[in-house]
């Protein structure tokens, strides 16, 4: 128990003293259309590509709108959703992506 509490001081101290550094390659190849990488605490762009274009949302955004729903409202909520926001997608729109070439 002794050792385990001298190993976990020892990290405490090398983490407070020796901050871990993190360097990024200039040269990212996204597949994505678009995409940008913000600094959640300074609100800083770190990355981005084509990040004021216009994009229809991808599943994954979709996916993760359902998941923050779930978690944050109840089913038997009522959402209002504005008229642009319903007639700003084409009817019956899907885009096509050939992952296979």
């Amino acid at each position: 128990m002794k050792k385990l509490k001298i190993i976990f001081i020892l990290i405490i101290f090398l983490v407070q003293f020796f901050p871990f550094v993190v360097y990024a390659d200039d040269n990212l190849e996204i597949d994505s259309d678009a995409c940008i990488l913000i600094e959640p605490n300074s609100g800083v762009v770190v990355y981005e590509k084509n990040s004021d274009q216009k994009l229809y949302p991808a599943s994954t955004t979709k996916i993760m709108t359902a998941i923050l729903v779930i978690e944050n409202c109840k089913l038997t909520d009522t959402v209002t959703v504005s008229e642009n926001a319903i007639n700003s997608i084409p009817s019956g729109y899907v885009k096509r992506r050939h992952l296979c070439r």
